[in-house]
């Protein structure tokens, strides 16, 4: 009962309504910046989901504000296992802390503004009584057997979800505007749920009264709010129909089908996650569909991130060079030996997805500075096999463009297997005639790496 009430009671949602909010969904923004200061002792360690469905990993040290650059409100989680979510919208500025239980605990506001930011086990817990007795026979929603009775109870939930946020809302006065948001993030997600359904195995072989089945086909119904796709449900719902599209027989091509039965934007959505998707999967319908994908959709930040994974996608298979610069240069580890003759390297092979390898980031740059006129080079290989990714974190972290370079065939490039690189993080030195120093080299938040740069460089410690 326990674990149904965590998964499906929205809870610990944090308002920030820093921004100026009009109608549903539509945000004006001053400033697409979320500033977070972790004033716990311990590190924190966050993540989300961004506007295209890529996952980034974030974490923040203990006394540091960490900026994140966002269009849309987040849906932030602890990377620790606790799933309560913080609900964040950007223009929000609060301090950070988690208590024993790995739940977040927010500071840094006036008392009026904690109502907005903190967590919606505020409010009276009469819905959730309630919502106990409706799941009293329930233990996990998932061992239902009947499709439709799990729709029925998720329907409930739903109900009493909606109920408990609109009562928060009026209890503390919060906006018309923000209650609407939070109601529309209940109800696709509720959409996300049954779109599951199409999925399920007993849908897969007919074994759903027809006219049950005919309903959850026609959720596509709801896919109609382009203004909705800054809301992560309702794009999570657009996903598991798109899921759904690509897995059932279809008469015609889905590309097509999806440009001619969707509108807007969130027919560009789509077609957007169905390129993504063969891209990652390495389909030839990739680069068959990408010059109708470039001439149909008409988000310019979509067309772009498919760009980059035709060109990257067409390098891997040309390229004779093994390192792709952030400027678009292509080269091999020679033509670094030839750009920084006479240096020591130092390499990083990290990767965005890399939670220990982003950790150590701040670190390296505090020793890049350190040794910023001696003959160390501080070099950052990612092992990334998305561009767009690699491309987000070097501006995310800060990095030097000049220093970063993605390997075009990650771990399965010659020079990852020259360097043994089958784990990250992972550092190398190599002297400056060449020959490799040190094959597993000290982390940059070890100190121990400080004193051999020193050593190396006959610098005074």
């Amino acid at each position: 009962m326990k674990n149904i009430l965590s998964q499906f009671v929205f809870i610990n949602i944090l308002l920030c309504v820093l921004m100026d909010v009009n109608v549903f969904g539509q945000i004006r923004y001053k400033e697409d910046v979320i500033s977070i200061e972790n004033v716990s002792e311990n590190k924190l360690y966050l993540n989300y989901t961004d506007l295209v469905s890529d996952f980034i990993s974030i974490s923040i040290l203990p006394k540091e504000t960490k900026k994140i650059y966002s269009k849309l409100p987040l849906i932030l989680y602890s990377s620790l296992g606790n799933k309560e979510p913080l609900f964040v919208y950007n223009q929000c500025s609060f301090k950070l802390s988690t208590n024993k239980e790995n739940n977040f605990v927010v500071t840094g506001t006036s008392i009026e503004r904690r109502h907005e930011l903190h967590s919606l086990k505020k409010i009276n817990s009469s819905n959730l009584n309630q919502s106990k007795k409706t799941l009293v026979n329930t233990e996990k929603i998932a061992s239902l057997i009947n499709i439709a009775e799990r729709d029925s109870v998720l329907s409930t939930i739903y109900k009493i979800e909606s109920k408990y946020f609109i009562d928060y809302c009026h209890k503390y006065s919060l906006s018309d505007s923000l209650r609407n948001f939070g109601d529309k993030y209940l109800f696709y997600r509720l959409l996300k749920e049954k779109a599951g359904f199409l999925l399920s195995k007993s849908f897969m072989e007919n074994k759903i009264p027809l006219p049950y089945r005919d309903s959850l086909i026609n959720l596509k119904k709801y896919l109609d709010c382009g203004q909705c796709l800054n809301i992560e449900t309702y794009r999570q719902f657009a996903l598991n129909y798109l899921f759904y599209l690509e897995k059932v027989p279809l008469e015609g091509d889905i590309y097509d089908i999806i440009k001619n039965e969707f509108k807007g934007e969130t027919k560009d959505f789509l077609l957007f996650s169905l390129l993504k998707g063969y891209a990652n999967r390495k389909l030839e319908s990739f680069n068959f569909n990408y010059r109708s994908f470039i001439a149909d959709c008409r988000n310019d930040d979509y067309k772009k991130y498919i760009t980059n994974l035709y060109e990257f996608n067409n390098l891997k298979q040309n390229s004779k060079n093994e390192l792709l610069g952030a400027d678009g240069s292509v080269l091999s580890l020679s033509d670094l030996y030839k750009k920084y003759p006479k240096k020591i390297f130092y390499i990083d092979f990290l990767a965005s997805w890399c939670n220990p390898c982003i950790d150590e980031i701040p670190y390296s740059l505090v020793l890049a500075k350190k040794f910023v006129k001696s003959d160390v080079v501080f070099l950052y290989f990612s092992l990334d096999k998305n561009k767009n990714a690699w491309e987000n974190t070097v501006s995310r972290m800060k990095l030097n463009r000049e220093n970063c370079y993605l390997v075009i065939k990650d771990f399965d490039a010659s020079i990852s297997k020259q360097f043994k690189v089958t784990a990250i993080p992972h550092y190398i030195l190599i002297g400056k005639d060449g020959k490799l120093i040190n094959s597993n080299a000290p982390r940059p938040s070890e100190k121990k790496l400080s004193i051999l740069l020193n050593k190396l460089t006959q610098l005074e410690q």
